[in-house]
């Protein structure tokens, strides 16, 4: 029987790399939600990007997609392969964004699809 997921948890990085045994090596770890960019600096403005969603609750498998609000209304939708939550165990997507560029200091919103419907966790470009 499934079970939707309530609740989140995020990690953001530089990187991210997938061990053996269920591990994951987190590069350039922002101890934090945010991430500060330099004064002065132009917006546009790009930065590697990794990112762990861990699924704390709910359980089954689940159609999987993610869509990306960054600051100014940008939208883009990404294809996850499908998710499997076992009960009282955490689930963790792992996204690798490359460069993301945000067009503006401000809120980045993602949407976790699971079977259509929506969670969010978010971050701050400072």
């Amino acid at each position: 029987m499934s079970k939707l997921p309530t609740q989140l948890n995020l990690l953001i990085c530089d990187a991210v790399r997938e061990e053996t045994r269920n591990k994951m090596t987190l590069l350039g770890y922002f101890g934090g939600l945010k991430i500060r960019i330099d004064p002065g600096t132009s917006y546009p403005v790009g930065f590697p990007l990794g990112a762990v969603i861990q699924i704390a609750d709910g359980e089954g498998t689940f159609k999987t997609g993610l869509v990306v609000h960054t600051p100014g209304g940008n939208v883009t939708a990404h294809a996850l392969p499908d998710v499997t939550k076992i009960a009282g165990e955490p689930a963790n997507i792992i996204l690798n964004f490359g460069t993301m560029v945000v067009p503006a200091p401000g809120k980045v919103d993602l949407e976790l699809k699971l079977d259509g419907h929506s969670l969010h966790c978010d971050f701050e470009v400072v």
